[in-house]
């Protein structure tokens, strides 16, 4: 029988759809609150720079409780984590949309960000098992889709908000979606989780492993404003680095450590983790820098930009939708290179077009369609690459720990490329020497995929 004929029951595509959405929402609000900047400036009276804590608080809290999350996932049940996890997303969103000050505000984004740890790894881990080895990246390849959208849409979506309404929009739009998508959670994924297994999470190496994690995140954000020689950043590094052996000796005597070795001696598994990192440190940073561009130098409004942004991520979305399944027949492999090389080649174009005057159809429509094929490629595919040959018991741990330094890579291309662009007015040659740096990552991910990956097919997973 072929792959296409494989069935795959109702009830799965009923639950990948529920837990789409549920992961759209957190990632568009995520990436929304960047174009709110100014509004809630003025509202709450915060600098611009104060103002950064809105993403940071998120960010670091997200990427620190990802292992642990991932370990609860899997231990204590997938669904359980993920329902919690989204009521905790659903009540930071309720603080965040009535603070009356700042504080309150960064109090209801750490919520958030406690709420996103445990629905990133555990949202694919429920959708998994429902799924037959074959159709899986399929599976994967919707859900990546979805996650995609979400981080290119979000400034859009954030825009109109806005526009129709105030930056707390952002927020409160939250709260009839996530109520929603609990209940039916709840009435139509079934529960799921790691079988066989007796041991609770490691009581000593868990909050060392979070530390070290919560330090580096916190270093790679203020590097942008102190600096990456500065005795504070690279104090913080050294000290959260230094839990990673202690993290690794605990991983060699107890029996559900945090941080599992194993997963790295899977043959699937430890290339797309390298491909991660240099796909996460261009990702965002080159986000950034093409968002300041349209804004900055071409003087687009923030409304203009978000639509400007938007043919990228459409097609990514659509090419996302259906990559899962090319992957069914060709692998991984040729995906993920071909969508990394043009992720690089889009912005090779941009760099080599660059300039003050605005033209949006000659200079930015092609490398955006370009950006938005080989996103729609690669992202999910990547993922499925590494989720290939991971059993069941570890589903939501392995795709936390690949998150875990997918964040840090976010955090780390940020800072370098505020580094690059400085704080006053960012010239052209400046714009240039940024993207350069971007499709450096992207072509070293293109490289480590052709030259790491095996050519293996889905069916070939656990």
């Amino acid at each position: 029988m072929s792959d296409e004929r494989v069935k795959v029951e109702r009830n799965a595509w009923i639950a990948l759809a529920i837990v789409s959405l549920s992961l759209y929402m957190s990632v568009v609000d995520a990436s929304a609150v960047n174009v709110a900047f100014p509004s809630v400036g003025a509202d709450l009276g915060t600098s611009r720079s104060t103002l950064s804590w809105m993403i940071s608080a998120y960010t670091i809290t997200t990427a620190s409780l990802l292992l642990v999350a991932g370990h609860l996932a899997d231990l204590r049940g997938r669904r359980l984590v993920f329902t919690v996890c989204l009521g905790l997303f659903v009540v930071g969103s309720a603080i965040a949309g009535i603070a009356d000050s700042f504080e309150v505000l960064i109090v209801g984004r750490v919520v958030q960000g406690i709420g996103t740890a445990g629905v990133m790894p555990s949202s694919l881990a429920l959708i998994l098992p429902l799924f037959p080895t074959q159709r899986r990246a399929t599976a994967i390849g919707i859900w990546g889709s979805m996650a995609s959208a979400g981080a290119a849409t979000g400034p859009t979506v954030g825009a109109l908000l806005i526009d129709l309404s105030s930056w707390r929009a952002i927020f409160w739009i939250n709260i009839p979606l996530g109520l929603v998508a609990i209940i039916m959670t709840l009435v139509r994924v079934p529960e799921s989780k790691a079988e066989n297994v007796r041991s609770g999470l490691d009581p000593f190496g868990v909050p060392i492993a979070t530390a070290g994690v919560a330090l580096v995140m916190f270093a790679m954000v203020q590097a942008g404003d102190w600096g990456f020689l500065d005795e504070r950043t690279l104090g913080l590094v050294a000290i959260g680095v230094a839990c990673l052996p202690i993290s690794i000796q605990r991983a060699r005597k107890h029996p559900r450590p945090a941080i599992d070795l194993t997963l790295f001696k899977v043959r699937s598994y430890w290339p797309a983790v390298i491909v991660v990192i240099f796909f996460g440190v261009a990702f965002l940073s080159g986000f950034l820098t093409t968002t300041l561009y349209l804004q900055e130098l071409w003087g687009y409004s923030v409304l203009k930009t978000g639509f400007a942004l938007s043919p990228g991520p459409i097609v990514a979305t659509f090419v996302g939708m259906y990559s899962g399944r090319l992957a069914e027949r060709t692998g991984y492999k040729i995906l993920v290179v071909i969508g990394t090389a043009s992720m690089g080649v889009s912005y090779l174009f941009l760099a080599i077009t660059a300039q003050a005057e605005p033209d949006y159809l000659s200079r930015y429509l092609v490398p955006t369609l370009l950006l938005g094929f080989g996103l729609g490629l690669s992202l999910a595919n990547i993922t499925g690459a590494a989720m290939s040959e991971i059993g069941h018991d570890r589903f939501a741990l392995a795709n936390a720990t690949s998150r875990t330094l997918q964040q840090i890579a976010y955090a780390f291309g940020i800072a370098v490329m505020v580094t690059i662009l400085g704080t006053g007015d960012i010239s052209v040659s400046e714009y240039r020497n940024g993207w350069i740096l971007v499709v450096t990552m992207y072509f070293l991910a293109s490289a480590c995929a052709l030259t790491l990956f095996r050519n293996h097919r889905p069916r070939r997973g656990p």
